[in-house]
């Protein structure tokens, strides 16, 4: 049996007595990667993105997010339905107190950087109907023409 491989592919030949990996491709009669130097892969730079529910009521932040650098990440809405009771959920918040940058939800973000997000309460508005009793008698007359 002749072992010498066709003439079309003398030049590569791949050992196949382990998985084929790069340590064992021939090139020119040189191994790889003594011709070509060792491979280093990229790596990969990723940020954590936490969120924090802030004084809720009832419900739960939502899960932790992982941003990769140089890629946009979509902020994670309200899934866990947080509340509070008197306030209304308006997004997300870099400070507890509000006073940070606001983020709504849904957004993106694009900064390569950690990020604790706070979820940002305005209080509720109520109106005289919210205040008064159930049984409070209402009363209706029909409006001028000119209101």
């Amino acid at each position: 049996m002749n072992d010498t491989p066709p003439a079309a592919i003398k030049d590569i030949v791949i050992k196949s007595n382990v998985a084929n990996t790069i340590n064992n491709i021939v090139v020119n009669n040189c191994t790889i990667p003594t011709c070509i130097g060792t491979y280093n892969p990229i790596e990969i730079v990723t940020y954590d993105v936490t969120y924090n529910a802030n004084g809720a009521t009832s419900g739960s932040a939502p899960a932790n997010q992982t941003k990769t650098a140089s890629v946009d990440l979509t902020l994670a809405t309200n899934t866990g339905n947080l509340a509070k009771a008197g306030y209304t959920f308006a997004g997300w918040n870099t400070k507890a107190d509000g006073s940070g940058t606001h983020y709504d939800t849904g957004a993106t973000y694009t900064t390569d950087a950690a990020l604790t997000l706070y979820a940002e309460w305005v209080a509720a508005t109520k109106t005289i109907a919210d205040i008064l009793p159930e049984d409070f008698p209402t009363f209706s007359w029909p409006l001028p023409d000119n209101v």
